[in-house]
């Protein structure tokens, strides 16, 4: 038996090993990249959510039987670690609000340190101001 011949008499290379087709990794490998990256880099929600929807979908396409079972250990991290970010940086956010609004509310109720001088009229201000 001969090999199936190409245009030009070139043969088409051999299949792989073992007959197995590649396995294609993409969805859970970028799960688990920007799932790290949102905790790494501090990117927080943006590259969390993208993260944890990757990691979704290949977990669903895994358990739908349309792809490799050696995905789902990438596809669970990446979907863990982007909820751990999202659930972190939620956190952070109400941590920062409540900051800013005690420091706006402590400002706005605080007494002033300085009070500047009152002047009676414009002379005595000028006097007060170049002369001395």
């Amino acid at each position: 038996m001969t090999a199936p011949q190409q245009p030009m008499g070139q043969t088409m290379p051999p299949p792989p090993p073992g007959g197995e087709a590649p396995v294609n990794k993409t969805k859970a490998m970028w799960s688990l990249i920007l799932s790290i990256a949102s905790i790494v880099c501090c990117c927080g929600i943006w590259t969390a959510i993208p993260g944890v929807i990757l990691g979704k979908k290949e977990l669903n396409a895994i358990k739908a039987g349309t792809s490799d079972p050696s995905n789902q250990g990438m596809a669970k991290a990446g979907f863990i670690i982007g909820l751990i970010s999202i659930i972190l940086s939620i956190i952070s956010g109400i941590i920062m609000l409540i900051l800013f609004l005690t420091g706006a509310l402590a400002d706005m109720y605080s007494t002033p340190t300085y009070t500047p001088p009152s002047y009676d009229t414009f002379e005595q201000f000028l006097r007060l101001t170049f002369i001395s």
